[in-house]
């Protein structure tokens, strides 16, 4: 009697199991398949984060290099022009020879376009596009 009844308990568990095997193999791949997606896309969101924050380091040290060539190319051109401006031997040049001088200076720094040396009243003396004519002068403009 003892046997039968074991007989039954392990038919019914083959049974149970024959019904409910897919189910059960269903329910595993879906908790590994969420786990590897949960692992895969965290993966993927730190490595696109880091490749995010070095672009960015990247492009500040750009921004930052071609800023500080500007500020040199600037100050570099108002140190020279100084030393122009200061010079007695340039003082007594004439004026085409000055413009050249001027253009000269501008041709060194690729960031400067041209440079406009005007007096007291506002009239262009020396500038790097050539002779200054009576059309280029700035006293009455708002900013003079």
């Amino acid at each position: 009697m003892l046997t039968a009844d074991t007989d039954i308990q392990r038919r019914r568990f083959d049974r149970f199991l024959w019904i409910n095997f897919p189910i059960l193999f269903c329910f595993i791949v879906l908790i590994a398949a969420s786990v590897f997606l949960y692992n895969y896309s965290f993966y993927y969101y730190d490595l696109a984060k880091d490749q995010a924050i070095a672009r960015a380091e990247e492009t500040i040290r750009r921004v930052v290099t071609d800023v500080s060539q500007v500020f040199y190319s600037y100050d570099s051109i108002l140190k020279s022009s100084v030393a122009l401006l200061g010079d007695e031997a340039i003082a007594t040049l004439p004026d085409p020879t000055k413009n050249r001088l001027a253009s000269r200076m501008v041709e060194q720094f690729p960031y400067v376009t041209s440079i406009v040396f005007l007096d007291v009243g506002g009239a262009v003396r020396i500038s790097s596009g050539g002779d200054p004519t009576a059309e280029q002068a700035y006293g009455r403009a708002d900013f003079f």
